[in-house]
């Protein structure tokens, strides 16, 4: 919540993603607008797929000219293989995303 209300605070669109295997839930949320309650409570449960929902969260910055600017910020309790980093990282450069460096285990 704290993440919406700094997006607030700047006049920023904001959208949540609950995922697991597959994004399970979509909300956009625009400026002064309130997030739904119910996207709070979306069940997850194992097989996270970080390639996945980084994917749909660069099809979201680049179909919707209000999440040019948008943050993209992961927070998952899972173990994902990013088998698609390269490719994902070169679409966000292209973006002027700045991905954080690749790690590898």
């Amino acid at each position: 919540l704290a993440l919406l209300d700094h997006a607030q605070q700047e006049r920023r669109t904001f959208a949540l993603l609950g995922f697991d295997a597959r994004v399970k839930s979509e909300v956009v949320v625009a400026p002064g607008a309130k997030l739904p309650i119910d996207a709070l409570f979306t069940g997850c449960a194992g097989g996270t797929d970080i390639d996945h929902v980084i994917g749909r969260g660069l099809e979201l910055i680049e179909a919707d000219a209000s999440l040019r600017r948008a943050d993209l910020v992961l927070i998952t309790d899972g173990v994902s293989h990013p088998v698609r980093a390269p490719e994902l990282r070169q679409r966000a450069a292209v973006r002027v995303v700045h991905p954080p460096p690749l790690r590898t285990a």
